[in-house]
């Protein structure tokens, strides 16, 4: 039984298929994610001035906030050795000489949340420690992220000859220059990552929350589907594209003039040959 297929040819320089740039961005996009929450994790095991500035105000919320737990009902204690606090601020009581931690009341009433929360909102101190905390804690997810991003979107595309991440080097795809129809140069690898830092992961982050930052790639993809050449807004201002390396032909200048003379020194060989086998004929 014949088997017919259909095969496509592919144009110079071709965009990528959409479903092979799809499977690279959300390769790039879930092994970003990984990465830092795993360098999030462990700068907050070091001893860097945001992590220690965090670290005290987090103390100084959860002590305000035990302290209200004990005195709405919304909590009780729970004596533990030190040790077994799990992530809980151990407290020490002085009278019985006992360590413990604030456990939450389960199913508090309406009373309680209320008396709970008119306790925390007397605190001074209370929301300024939240906000120093929140900033501090965007400080080291941001510089996190920053720093792989910029080792994803400049270091490995710099070190292969595709000026691909991972991601479209699994898949086959290259990153050329729309202006030279060649391959990208170190500056508009760093534009990108400037623009992709600014307004698709830091702004987003602050303005909005994670969800929003998670939610870009698929945005980006959208624009990308609506436009010839398969780009996004970061392809724009950087003046590049994505294509299938397998199409890749160089289209600039100073390809073309070493083409022609390495075409040039052939014919010059030849006929330095042909005159010598002549001259000996």
């Amino acid at each position: 039984m014949a088997v017919f297929t259909k095969t496509v040819a592919l144009e110079a320089n071709n965009k990528p298929i959409w479903y092979k740039r799809l499977i690279a961005h959300g390769f790039d996009i879930l092994l970003l994610f990984l990465l830092s929450y795993l360098l999030y994790n462990l700068a907050f095991r070091t001893q860097i001035g945001p992590v220690q500035n965090a670290n005290r105000y987090q103390t100084a919320m959860m002590e305000i906030e035990d302290d209200a737990k004990l005195q709405s009902g919304m909590g009780y204690k729970v004596v533990v050795q030190p040790g077994q606090e799990g992530g809980k601020l151990l407290h020490y009581d002085q009278v019985t000489h006992e360590y413990y931690i604030v456990g939450t009341t389960e199913y508090p009433s309406t009373e309680i949340q209320a008396e709970y929360k008119r306790i925390i909102n007397a605190y001074p101190y209370y929301k300024d420690y939240t906000f120093y905390y929140q900033v501090n804690t965007y400080a080291v997810i941001i510089t996190c992220g920053i720093i792989l991003e910029f080792i994803f979107l400049v270091v490995i595309p710099l070190c292969n000859k595709k000026r691909a991440t991972i991601g479209e080097l699994m898949c086959g795809l290259q990153l050329i220059s729309t202006k030279r129809e060649d391959k990208a140069a170190w500056y508009q690898m760093v534009g990108r990552f400037l623009f992709i830092v600014v307004f698709e992961s830091v702004a987003p982050f602050l303005i909005i929350g994670i969800w929003v930052v998670l939610a870009i790639p698929v945005i980006t993809l959208i624009i990308r589907q609506f436009n010839k050449n398969n780009r996004s807004l970061c392809d724009f201002i950087s003046f590049s594209r994505l294509i299938e390396s397998k199409t890749f032909v160089p289209n600039n200048i100073e390809t073309q003039e070493a083409i022609d003379a390495e075409i040039s020194k052939i014919e010059t060989n030849k006929e330095e040959q042909n005159s010598d086998n002549n001259a000996g004929k």
